[in-house]
């Protein structure tokens, strides 16, 4: 069952971010105005479903809220520089062997298959990342890729421990958590329209076609993010980690199909399987 939602989380996950690198926005102001429309879009939903958020929740909802705020920030540089193939990959197989990593280093003792899944990983990304032409834009994606994989490393570690830990009821967390995105997002707008006295969805930064893809993404990862949540409520980090995984051959398949990428098979199978190594 676990797995099954996995799988599901990691179809969408890929289809969100295919839309975020399309539609995301060709510049850091018009990424974030981007990141803020869809933010209140999900938020609408979450106020619908939760109507009251309870004082228990709210400083894990908050801390939540600003590491995933992290993770799509990154993003949005990674995609604008690098293949949609190459950087969730890193991304997504990069994040679960961090956290096997910092698992294994927080009891003492390193186990050996954690070095040689680590090590794995690390291979299959460089064959993924010498499929790309661009040299220079390349280093730019790849520090953006993992630099959202340690953000991605952070939520995932945290949003298990406050469904696992904490107890807090899963559904309330994923809600209250989008609500604080957006308050977190709307912060350095609000100060851009008082600045320059304008309000940041201009049309130069938003352009009308953007409205349509903003939406997508603000119902695609709130569901796809949901599943993997039940999930580690029914299945152990390692099986979550694992899972995850298929979001690496997802991100291939969608790459090739929606931007006509030529994935570099071998290196993301290599990382899918490093991170099965590592965790197992």
């Amino acid at each position: 069952m676990a797995l099954g939602l996995l799988l599901g989380s990691a179809v969408l996950h890929s289809l969100w971010n295919a839309v975020v690198k399309r539609d995301g926005g060709a510049t850091t102001r018009s990424g974030l105005a981007f990141l803020w429309f869809y933010s209140t879009l999900s938020s609408l939903v979450a106020a619908i479903y939760l109507t009251w958020m309870e004082t228990g929740i709210a400083i894990p909802c908050v801390v939540s809220a600003l590491v995933h705020t992290g993770y799509v920030v990154c993003l949005q540089p990674a995609y604008r520089a690098g293949a949609l193939s190459m950087v969730l990959p890193v991304v997504r197989g990069g994040a679960p062997a961090l956290l096997c990593l910092g698992a294994v280093l927080t009891s003492g003792s390193i186990a050996p298959s954690v070095v040689a899944g680590t090590g794995v990983v690390v291979v299959g990304i460089v064959i993924a990342a010498r499929a790309e032409d661009s040299s220079g834009r390349l280093i730019v994606s790849l520090c953006w890729a993992v630099a959202a994989a340690l953000f991605s490393a952070g939520y995932t570690a945290w949003d298990a421990f406050a469904v696992t830990s904490l107890e807090v009821e899963s559904l309330d967390f994923l809600a209250g958590s989008t609500i604080c995105q957006w308050f977190i997002v709307s912060v350095p707008l609000a100060f851009s329209w008082m600045r320059e006295g304008r309000f940041p969805l201009h049309r130069d930064d938003f352009p009308p076609r953007r409205i349509g893809a903003a939406a997508t993404v603000a119902v695609l990862a709130p569901a796809s993010y949901g599943l993997t949540i039940l999930a580690m409520t029914m299945a152990s980090a390692d099986v979550v980690a694992v899972g995850k995984t298929l979001t690496v051959l997802c991100a291939g398949i969608t790459g090739a199909l929606f931007f006509r990428e030529r994935p570099a098979w071998g290196g993301l199978i290599l990382i899918a399987g490093g991170v099965w190594l590592a965790a197992v």
